[in-house]
């Protein structure tokens, strides 16, 4: 076998790779996306994520749902097994009953600090999914002559509105 056809063989096997680091992931039919990008199907005809600002904060509000329902059983929990100590007569159960009680308490905690977190994570990614759409309407603004972040002036910068331009080098 010549190094020519020996180099081609290579090339052919390698071919399908890099053409598909040359693709777009789900950017038209080959992805199985939509051209925009936007909410549609995935590849496995599976519906696409599509995560906005008022479905994070709905599950930040679940979260919340949760911890409460999980407090209340924690409750419920700590008030029966309180009840035992010192009932049962001839056994030895207070010590563990209370090292039971010691270690819930400390997973309670736990959990507890978890579902605060993950609610406040869901409101704190709501937010920011929120001013970054407001910044890219008003760069959008700025750019199609709008209103947008610098005050409706083209994105001029110079302040100048309703007549108020003062000229360059002296004072009105």
């Amino acid at each position: 076998m010549s190094f020519e056809q020996e180099w081609a063989g290579l090339k052919a096997a390698y071919a399908p790779e890099s053409k598909a680091h040359m693709r777009l992931a789900g950017a038209g039919p080959h992805g199985g996306g939509t051209a925009g990008g936007g909410a549609g199907r995935g590849a496995n005809g599976q519906p696409r994520l599509h995560v906005t600002a008022h479905v994070l904060r709905g599950r930040a509000g679940h979260a919340e749902t949760v911890r409460g329902q999980f407090l209340k059983a924690d409750d419920e929990v700590m008030k029966e097994t309180g009840e035992i100590t010192g009932t049962l007569k001839g056994f030895r159960t207070d010590t563990a009953i209370a090292t039971f009680q010691e270690r819930w308490r400390d997973q309670m905690s736990y959990v507890k600090q978890q579902f605060t977190g993950t609610a406040s994570a869901l409101r704190s990614a709501a937010g920011a999914f929120t001013s970054e759409d407001h910044r890219r309407k008003a760069d959008i603004d700025a750019a199609a002559g709008g209103h947008g972040r610098n005050g409706g002036n083209g994105g001029h910068g110079t302040g100048a509105k309703h007549g108020s331009h003062v000229p360059a080098g002296g004072s009105r």
